[in-house]
């Protein structure tokens, strides 16, 4: 209870973060998610470790899909990042889909714009890169050896990657 206003407290655990609580008055229809669902802005995923054993985004989704459940039909949901929203149930599903898509391109099981999956930065330009997939197939192991242990800190164009290689050879 604060002041004279009765409120409910819950969490989802790993998710965002370790604990993230969430708020929510029955009977104004309001839910106070903080850190749970972003509004119009990326969430944050930089401490996603999906080889840990817990797949922090498979928790932070269930725990949204309760959330979208219990409070699709509120009037008003407060976030932690990016203010409010009174299309609760939306912004919600928005997150979900956000989340599953960072997932699916981060764990390489979702197709890129590209074509085929993302595992890594540098594999993600080397196989939308021509000149380097000219390289591998024309199998010179030798160039290719060398080239992968130079630090390439942007994608080249083909002068300088032919000058990288000749300078490797």
């Amino acid at each position: 209870m604060i002041g004279d206003l009765t409120f409910a407290f819950d969490k989802v655990s790993n998710a965002e973060t370790g604990e993230n609580g969430y708020i929510y008055k029955v009977k104004h229809k309001i839910v106070f998610a903080e850190d749970l669902i972003y509004n119009l802005t990326h969430p944050y995923l930089r401490e996603y470790t999906p080889n840990d054993g817990v797949d922090e985004i498979d928790n932070w989704v269930a725990g949204l899909n309760v959330l979208k459940s219990n409070f699709s039909d509120y009037n008003h949901l407060f976030v932690g990042h990016n203010g409010s929203r009174s299309d609760v149930g939306k912004v919600i599903e928005e997150n979900i889909e956000y989340l599953q898509n960072a997932q699916g391109t981060i764990n390489g099981t979702k197709t890129i714009s590209g074509g085929g999956t993302a595992t890594t930065q540098k594999k993600l330009w080397m196989s939308s890169n021509p000149y380097i997939q000219a390289i591998i197939q024309e199998d010179f192991s030798c160039p290719c050896q060398m080239l992968s242990s130079t630090v390439i800190r942007e994608p080249l164009g083909s002068n300088q990657l032919l000058n990288l290689i000749k300078f490797k050879l």
